[in-house]
């Protein structure tokens, strides 16, 4: 930058001399003007020639400065990537665990449930049949007296049904 400025200056001395040097003056001062201008082109080409070999290492900072902000931004995406693929292998391998887990206490809720029904079947067909000897055991004994019983019941119907008809029968 103060190159750059230091080259604007002298090329405002260079013009205010060159301005200077066309109106009339003495021999010895156009000789010392002449000195001057001679002077001052030196200075601008030196100080062009700074201009351009301080633009030259500009550039080439900012490119080097450009390829090293490219690849930290590289190493950057590919640190992300790497993290993010274990924290998504990592879940994944969370939720292998879960489903394998829930299917496992789903199976031995099933075999609970299962040996549960099974023993409560087994418990209920022994009852049954239980109670199935019991009824045949009351049955045997109070069969005969209950055949008896209805043995009677139609006797004593027969009875009475003949005695109903005999009675029309008379009075016919």
């Amino acid at each position: 930058m103060k190159a750059l400025q230091t080259a604007i200056a002298i090329a405002l001395v260079a013009g205010t001399t060159s301005a200077m040097a066309t109106t009339t003056v003495e021999a010895n001062e156009v000789n010392q003007m002449a000195n001057l201008a001679v002077a001052t082109q030196v200075n601008s080409a030196e100080a062009v020639a700074n201009v351009k070999a301080n633009a030259t290492a500009v550039e080439k900072a900012v490119m080097s400065q450009a390829a090293e902000v490219k690849q930290t931004a590289v190493n950057a995406v590919a640190q992300a990537k790497d993290i993010t693929a274990t924290q998504t292998a990592a879940i994944k391998q969370t939720a292998v665990a879960t489903a394998n887990t829930v299917n496992e206490t789903a199976v031995e809720k099933v075999a609970e449930v299962k040996d549960a029904l099974n023993t409560q079947t087994a418990e209920a067909k022994e009852s049954v049949e239980t109670k199935v000897a019991e009824v045949k055991d009351a049955a045997a004994i109070e069969a005969p007296e209950a055949c008896a019983k209805k043995v009677e019941a139609e006797v004593v119907t027969k009875a009475e049904k003949k005695g109903f008809f005999s009675w029309f029968k008379k009075k016919a």
